[in-house]
């Protein structure tokens, strides 16, 4: 039986990182982790590089002005609260300093690339005229609309191209961007989900010292009930926040949230993303249903009274909404190699940002 042939040359786009919140994302630290240990090689072209830096100065941007937002809200509607000492720290939220945190953002973006050893790989040697054809053919990244937005991604992707061409290597191009998803390449190959690569990597790494293996698939097996169990309570604590936070669905305002009916959480797959000395984090496939009941108050046909604040005929309701899911839940093990010993505890789901609740039943309540 032949080989198989592992990977190990990973490519980073700007939509992955951005997808990551940028260094928040716990992904981006496992792949650095890779680096470190020189077990796999990371790339960015300098394209991606700037890209980056640029799309977090927006991002934090756009998120300042929902700050100030936030805050004429809180001013102009719930003035009263200024009463009680305990709640003035509402209204002395600070402001953001963006040159300071974009500035910030660089220095650890440069310290992230420092640690993995990542490599940059040059864009300034790509000629213009093969780009320039792809664009005038409609050829892939470029597609209909406005094409122009395109020519970054284009000359990263031929960078990488020509980079492996030359080494005759394979290299893995994670992207959340479906334009790479028709591009033809021998050498480079696009890829939405990292995280069974990484546990292909760590898992070759590992064969050398099987009994980790052996004690991370232990610790899944034996633990899996209670971990499911801890799903559980975690996904109903943030069906909870998910619909308090809400505060109102099609301009009803929540009331109550009357009632959870939550399944059991089933465990049926796990990946290996992270393997330390005494510890591992693996990414566990979870499915689950619920359905939830919420009591709204409908104001549409009721008189609202100004000079008291309160509407006057107002109909409650109850919304049901009800899915199936199957997202994925971080799992912390801790082990000592020798001993009969592991812990184990579910970390978050999809690495903190946990899933959606209402967008998909915008125009399915009942």
């Amino acid at each position: 039986m032949p080989k198989k042939i592992i990977i190990r040359n990973i490519a980073l786009d700007t939509s992955f990182i951005e997808a990551q919140n940028f260094l928040a994302g716990r992904i981006l630290y496992d792949l650095a982790d890779l680096g470190r240990k020189r077990v796999a090689s990371i790339y960015l072209t300098d394209i991606v590089y700037r890209e980056a830096l640029a799309r977090f100065g927006k991002r934090v941007t756009e998120e300042d002005n929902k700050i100030k937002s936030v805050k004429k809200t809180i001013h102009s509607s719930v003035r009263v609260l200024k009463n009680f000492e305990d709640y003035k720290c509402y209204f002395t939220l600070p402001e953001l300093n963006l040159p300071a945190l974009i500035e910030d953002f660089k220095l650890k973006f440069d310290k992230w690339i420092e640690k993995a050893n990542i490599k940059i790989i040059s864009t300034n040697t790509i000629t213009i005229g093969g780009v320039f054809d792809d664009y005038f053919k409609s050829n892939p990244p470029f597609g209909a609309g406005e094409k122009k937005h395109e020519f970054p991604d284009a000359f990263s992707f031929v960078a990488l191209e020509n980079y492996f061409k030359i080494r005759d290597e394979k290299c893995l191009f994670v992207s959340h961007d479906k334009d790479f998803d028709e591009m033809k390449s021998k050498h480079i190959i696009p890829t939405r989900e990292i995280t069974e690569k990484i546990d292909i990597i760590l898992r070759a790494e590992e064969e050398k010292k099987s009994e980790t293996l052996k004690l991370i698939d232990k610790g899944y097996i034996e633990h899996r009930k209670k971990l499911e169990k801890q799903a559980h309570k975690m996904i109903t604590s943030f069906l909870e926040d998910s619909v308090y936070n809400q505060e109102e669905i099609q301009g009803m305002e929540i009331d109550v949230l009357d009632k959870i009916d939550l399944s059991d959480v089933e465990f049926t797959d796990y990946k290996i993303i992270f393997i330390g000395q005494n510890s591992a984090r693996i990414e566990c496939q979870g499915n689950f249903a619920y359905e939830l009941t919420i009591a709204v108050e409908d104001n549409s046909e009721a008189i609202y009274d100004k000079e008291d604040g309160i509407y006057y005929g107002t109909e409650h309701r109850s919304i049901v909404i009800k899915d199936n899911k199957d997202e994925k839940f971080s799992v912390v093990l801790d082990f000592e190699l020798g001993e009969d010993y592991i812990e184990s505890e579910v970390n978050d789901i999809n690495d903190g940002n946990g899933f959606e609740v209402f967008k998909r039943h915008d125009d399915y309540y009942h």
